[in-house]
C-alpha cells in the first residue's frame, strides 16, 4: 500500500496491485479552508488506478459533517464516479445521521455500493471480482 495524503481529517492510499483507493476520514471538518489539497490529494490516489478502480471508505472515526464539508464528500463521489469507479466498500460507526449523510454523498457516485462493520468484511467484498 502507497500512502498518497495524510493530515489530522484524512488518509488517502492506493494499492496499485488491487486498484484500490483507500479513504479514511477522522473527525469532522467544518470548512473546505481547512482541508485545501482534498481535491488534489484525491486526483493523485487516482492517478495511481486505472478506470474500474474500487474504493474503501474508512469513516469509524468520523463525525457528522456541516453543510459545507457535506458538499464536499458529494463532490469527491461525482470525481471518483467519472475517474471510472466500478464499487465502493463503507466502513461505518452506529451513526444514524453519518450514514445519512453518506448514502447522500454517493447517491451522486454511479457505482455499486456496500455497507460494513468492519474493514476485513469490505476488504473481502471488494476482492471478490
Amino acid at each position: 500500500m502507497k500512502q498518497i495524503a495524510k493530515n489530522q481529517f484524512y488518509e488517502f492510499a492506493v494499492d496499485p496491485a488491487k486498484n484500490r483507493a483507500y479513504l479514511t476520514t477522522v473527525g469532522a471538518f467544518e470548512k473546505a479552508s481547512e482541508v485545501p489539497t482534498y481535491f488534489m490529494d484525491a486526483d493523485r490516489a487516482i492517478g495511481e488506478l486505472t478506470r474500474g478502480f474500487t474504493v474503501l471508505l474508512d469513516l469509524t472515526q468520523s463525525k457528522p459533517a456541516s453543510p459545507e464539508a457535506r458538499d464536499l464528500r458529494e463532490a469527491l463521489a461525482k470525481k471518483l464516479a467519472q475517474a471510472g469507479m466500478s464499487k465502493t466498500a463503507q466502513v461505518l460507526p452506529r451513526d444514524a445521521v453519518l450514514k445519512m449523510q453518506i448514502d447522500q454523498a454517493m447517491q451522486k457516485a454511479d457505482a455499486l455500493k456496500m455497507v460494513f462493520a468492519s474493514k476485513d468484511e469490505a476488504e473481502a467484498w471488494l476482492d471478490k471480482k
